[in-house]
């Protein structure tokens, strides 16, 4: 099962399942390929263009918590998302379930904010803008220093 965004006139995963999609692209070819290669005594930036469903991040969160707590970095992700889902869409996907980690509800909640915030763990932070990638470059500050964008 897959989202289809009426907007943009596309399906919001691949043929093959999201999770197929999210595990090979995001955490395989992303996150754990980025992470072995980092100074993991500083924080790990990631930026998401598109929250979308919340897959990519609640998957990200999963294999951040597998980390031996000791030598577990810190992680703050931040998602771009101008169309955030309402809470009968992303409901609907079950996506806790798909993701094998909870907090789909967190991420997606308060979708009128234009800030959103969510401590994961006191070693992980999420934060959702509602904007675009052009307004989000308006400070070069908010854009300095990613490690990692999906």
């Amino acid at each position: 099962m897959t989202l289809h965004s009426e907007h943009f006139g596309q399906t919001y995963h691949s043929r093959h399942g999201a999770r197929t999609e999210s595990l090979h692209v995001f955490l395989d070819a992303g996150w754990r390929h980025r992470t072995a290669t980092l100074d993991l005594g500083k924080p790990i930036r990631v930026l998401e263009l598109g929250l979308g469903t919340g897959l990519n991040a609640l998957l990200t969160r999963k294999a951040h918590r597998e980390w031996p707590g000791s030598e577990r970095p810190h992680v703050r992700y931040e998602a771009l998302e101008t169309h955030p889902l309402a809470p009968e869409e992303w409901k609907s996907m079950a996506l806790s379930t798909g993701a094998g980690v909870d907090g789909d509800e967190h991420i997606h909640a308060h979708p009128e904010r234009e800030r959103h915030e969510v401590d994961w763990d006191t070693d992980a932070q999420f934060i959702r803008h509602k904007c675009s990638w052009q307004s989000f470059v308006q400070d070069p500050e908010r854009t300095q220093g990613f490690d990692l964008i999906y």
